[in-house]
C-alpha cells in the first residue's frame, strides 16, 4: 500500500511567504499534488485572489495560535465536513483517508453503519449521520497495525497545528 508524503504546514503564507501572526486568521486547503495529498496555507489576501483548481479538495478557516496547546486534538465539525465532501472521489489516497476519518466519526458517533456491501469488488460500510437521511459509502481497508499508525501520524501532520479552533468555516473548493 502506498504511503502519503505528508509535511506538517508551515507557518507561513503558501503564496506570499509571510509568517503568520498570533490570532492572524487564515485558510488551510487539502489538495492533491503529483497524487499525493497536500495541505497548504494561506493568508486571507491570498486565499480571496487564489482561483480554485480541480487538484483542490477540501479547505477550512482558522487562527494561528502562537502558544501550543498540548496534545493533539481534531476539530471534529471539519473532519466531518471532510468526510462529506469525498463522498464519491475514487483516488486511493483519498479512499484510505475517507476510510480513517470514517473511523474517527464512528468512536466520536458521529456516523455510524447501515450495512455492509460490495461494490467495485470490493468490501464497503455505508453509513449515515445521525438525524440525517443521506447515506455515505466508505471503501474498507484492511490496514496492518503499522499502517493504521503511519496513517494516524499523517492525519496528525495533515491537520493538527498550531491552530486555535476559534471558528470554523470549510468548504469544497470553487463552491464556497
Amino acid at each position: 500500500m502506498s504511503a502519503w508524503n505528508l509535511r506538517r504546514h508551515r507557518i507561513a503564507c503558501a503564496a506570499c511567504e509571510a509568517s503568520f501572526a498570533d490570532e492572524e486568521r487564515y485558510f488551510s486547503l487539502l489538495t492533491t499534488e503529483a497524487g499525493e495529498l497536500a495541505r497548504r496555507d494561506f493568508c486571507s489576501a491570498c486565499w480571496s485572489a487564489r482561483a480554485a483548481v480541480a487538484s483542490d479538495l477540501f479547505w477550512w478557516r482558522t487562527r494561528h495560535a502562537e502558544k501550543r496547546r498540548r496534545g493533539v486534538s481534531f476539530n471534529i465539525e471539519a473532519l466531518e465536513a471532510l468526510f462529506v465532501a469525498l463522498e464519491g472521489r475514487s483516488d486511493l489516497r483519498v479512499r484510505e483517508l475517507r476510510f480513517l476519518l470514517c473511523l474517527l466519526l464512528m468512536r466520536k458517533r458521529r456516523v455510524k453503519i447501515v450495512r455492509m456491501t460490495n461494490l467495485e469488488g470490493s468490501e464497503a460500510f455505508v453509513v449515515r449521520r445521525p438525524r440525517r437521511e443521506e447515506e455515505f459509502v466508505v471503501f474498507v481497508y484492511d490496514f496492518s497495525p503499522e499502517r493504521m499508525a503511519e496513517l494516524r501520524e499523517e492525519l496528525r501532520a495533515l491537520f493538527a497545528s498550531d491552530e486555535a479552533p476559534i471558528e470554523f468555516a470549510a468548504g469544497v473548493p470553487g463552491g464556497a
